[in-house]
């Protein structure tokens, strides 16, 4: 008689979460669930293997993959930074000028000039 199942428990992720009904008689048919639950991102493989106690009947071996993915927000496509270092970043849509990253420019005398430099940074393509 077939029984299920096996995996590779070192394969992040994946479990068997609901095995047959008992034994699996000659005729008769079954179900077994294998979720998949990422802790990391990336791909995941493992192999599934099925037996049988019958000495007539081969186990029974399929590979399942998936991949995990990461739900974190996009990095932006572009940075702005200001400062005297450029270590103030500033934010698309920013409606707030400070000192601090260069957007206010403060007082200046009329006929005299005041110079900000900004960096702009390409971070996706």
């Amino acid at each position: 008689m077939p029984y299920c199942c096996s995996h590779h428990p070192s394969r992040a992720g994946f479990s068997l979460t609901s095995l047959p009904a008992g034994p699996i008689n000659p005729g008769d048919s079954s179900s077994f669930t294998v979720t998949y639950d990422p802790t990391a991102a990336g791909r995941h493989n493992a192999t599934v293997t099925t037996g049988s106690d019958a000495t007539n009947a081969a186990s029974f071996s399929f590979n399942i993959r998936c991949t995990g993915k990461n739900t974190a927000p996009p990095e932006p496509e572009i940075a702005l930074r200001g400062g005297d270092t450029f270590d103030s970043v500033i934010q698309s849509g920013d409606v707030t000028p400070r000192v601090a990253d260069g957007t206010d420019y403060g007082q200046i005398e009329i006929g005299s000039s005041v110079v900000h430099t900004f960096q702009l940074l390409i971070l996706l393509c």
